[in-house]
């Protein structure tokens, strides 16, 4: 029986679409990947692009933006110290023309562009930043990504005083780790500091804003210092608790944002289509059909900026955004979720786009409960299960094997069910009867128990072990993993970056406790030589009181968890857009799009001109 959005797209097609379905079933769809799914593509006749991101935006605010279409209206409206490139992922100069690191990534510098400025023309500084983080933190569970700010000294919840302040911080920059900056760019950096181009009344306003940025930040009857460092209007310092060589890339986020005025603006109102940006585009009108940005003419960069409009168009459902899409109301379309028989379908045509989403689910150990603390265990459960199986059996081709704990790992699981029964003999379980019946905690929720029943099929297949699946509300879920009521519980995290550091510590948030055995340390002394790791880390890493995980490799090393899969991501793009790159983060630079206004579609019996 088909779903509505299934009797509607069977509705839409005609003759060539039912030989194209056929082409898919018999897995030899190539031939039809010149076709368009979309029966109207005529382009738009100036540079105004048309895009369905989903639901309506609830906020503008970029510490409250966590995943589209709010990440997608602020990557447009604000512009943070760095941008990130759609297709290498490797970040870009922004409002920071240029950065550089101290010796050991524990301190940064970063030199900001004169000419970058707010929509009412007011100078952006590195004031703004400092009280924007800070602001950040201040909204604590109301700011979804505030965690990715626990790396900079003081901002990480913890006790005060956590490691030295910025005063007493590394200034050795000899790593320059930016980009080559643009003529203005370089000027940006050596007359950083300099105002005698500002006008009175700004240089009014950054008296005011350095005399209130003491950098340090009250924390109800206690106060910190923090890691931030305004060391002239253009340069700002940031010192981390731990080194971190991709920290430019991580405030690419928009958490990172700066927000005029302390963000007091978004006090009143969320959604004001009056609040003051940085961006390439300003929003221009908000309502119940979408919200309209136009270009920034403010905006430093607007030369490089194509476009003169985007109207971004809520759908509320699957089936109202195709059939939407179809009749030539969206130039794009993103973020909603199909079933695998329409992205079967979809896959076929040239309009169609997936790539690998920058998520994870995966499922985690206990490490406290025996035998789970003993990493060979750890690994002979992690080895023997079939991922492929997971994604193309249970879900249909909408995810990805993950063999690492990011899609941007380089470590790799590798599914051995013979090293599994060794590792789980030399772990004493030369007879798995007298291994404990494992107890999963999941979600209600129909996939996860399609997946969790197959994993346990895995294993009670292939190692002999048995499984006992519980599944709970996601509060439930929640209280018991903070309790420590379970064996292993599924979790799901969205990577806001590709930041190695921040991924890991964000996967693993919590201190893991390990109590090794002299065996455990031996096995894992052989892994690290295997690496090449240094015998300093391997002392370390041996120690028996609490660590943090801060990279793949240490996460690897431990392995408290194992990663299931990886989801994708889809979009439908009209042919005549150019520049609209799908990347794993769903944040594509609408800087790079515009449209081709020339464009037609050449149909099967017209010659090519």
């Amino acid at each position: 029986m088909y779903r509505p959005i299934e009797k509607v797209l069977v509705k839409m097609l005609n003759l060539r679409h039912v030989i194209v379905l056929m082409f898919i079933f018999s897995g030899n769809c190539e031939l039809e990947k010149t076709r368009i799914f979309s029966s109207k593509n005529l382009p738009p006749t100036r540079q105004e692009f048309r895009w369905s991101n989903g639901k309506p935006a609830k906020s503008f605010d970029p510490a409250k933006a966590s995943s589209p279409p709010e990440t997608d209206i602020v990557r447009a409206i604000f512009k943070g110290l760095t941008d990130v490139d759609p297709q290498t992922l490797e970040p870009m100069p922004a409002v920071a023309v240029n950065w550089v690191s101290s010796e050991d990534y524990r301190t940064w510098t970063f030199y900001l562009r004169k000419d970058a400025s707010w929509t009412n023309g007011e100078r952006v500084v590195a004031q703004d930043f400092v009280r924007s983080w800070q602001r950040v933190f201040s909204l604590k569970e109301k700011s979804p990504n505030r965690k990715l700010l626990r790396n900079i000294v003081g901002l990480d919840d913890g006790p005060t005083g956590m490691r030295e302040d910025s005063s007493q911080s590394s200034s050795k920059h000899d790593n320059i780790l930016s980009p080559k900056s643009e003529a203005d760019g370089s000027e940006a950096v050596k007359s950083a500091g300099k105002l005698s181009d500002i006008s009175k009344s700004e240089e009014d306003r950054l008296q005011t804003k350095r005399a209130s940025g003491d950098m340090r930040l009250n924390n109800g009857d206690k106060s910190r210092s923090i890691g931030l460092k305004v060391l002239d209007d253009f340069t700002l310092e940031v010192n981390l608790v731990t080194p971190d060589p991709q920290f430019p890339l991580l405030v690419s986020n928009p958490v990172f944002y700066p927000v005029y005025d302390g963000g007091i603006e978004f006090e009143r109102d969320e959604l004001n289509p009056a609040i003051t940006t940085n961006g390439a585009f300003r929003i221009t009108s908000v309502g119940l059909d979408g919200i309209t940005l136009d270009k920034n003419e403010n905006y430093w960069d607007k030369a490089k900026v194509r476009l003169d409009r985007v109207k971004i168009i809520p759908v509320q459902s699957e089936d109202e955004g195709l059939k939407r899409y179809e009749e030539g109301e969206f130039d794009v379309l993103t973020n909603v979720e199909l079933s695998p028989t329409l992205l079967k379908l979809l896959e076929s045509y040239a309009d169609f786009f997936k790539t690998t989403h920058a998520a994870v689910n995966f499922y985690q150990f206990n490490l406290s409960k025996p035998p789970f603390d003993d990493r060979r265990v750890r690994e002979a459960l992690a080895i023997a299960i079939n991922r492929r199986s997971i994604t193309e059996d249970e879900l249909g081709g909408t995810a990805v094997p993950a063999y690492s704990f990011s899609p941007f790992g380089k470590l790799r699981l590798v599914e051995d069910i013979e090293r599994a029964k060794t590792l789980l003999k030399e772990a004493g379980f030369s007879d798995t009867e007298n291994f404990p019946i494992v107890r999963l905690l999941i979600n209600r929720n129909d996939a996860q128990r399609r997946i969790a029943k197959a994993i346990a099929k895995m294993w009670q297949k292939n190692l002999g072990i048995k499984t006992e699946i519980v599944s709970k509300d996601a509060a439930e879920v929640e209280n018991a993993f903070s309790s420590g009521e379970f064996d292993l519980v599924r979790r799901g995290v969205v990577f806001p970056t590709k930041d190695e550091v921040a991924n890991m510590m964000l996967m693993f948030q919590d201190h893991i406790s390990l109590n090794k055995t002299s065996a455990e340390n031996e096995l894992e002394r052989k892994w690290q030589d295997s690496i090449g790791e240094k015998t300093q880390d391997r002392i370390e890493a041996n120690r028996l009181d609490k660590q943090v995980i801060k990279n793949e490799q240490e996460a690897f090393k431990i392995l408290p968890a194992i990663p299931i899969h990886f989801p994708i991501s889809f979009a439908l793009v009209k042919p005549y857009v150019r520049g609209f790159v799908l990347n794993s983060f769903d944040s594509p630079s609408l800087e790079q799009v515009w449209i081709d206004t020339d464009w037609r579609e050449i149909k099967k019996d017209e010659p090519n001109s």
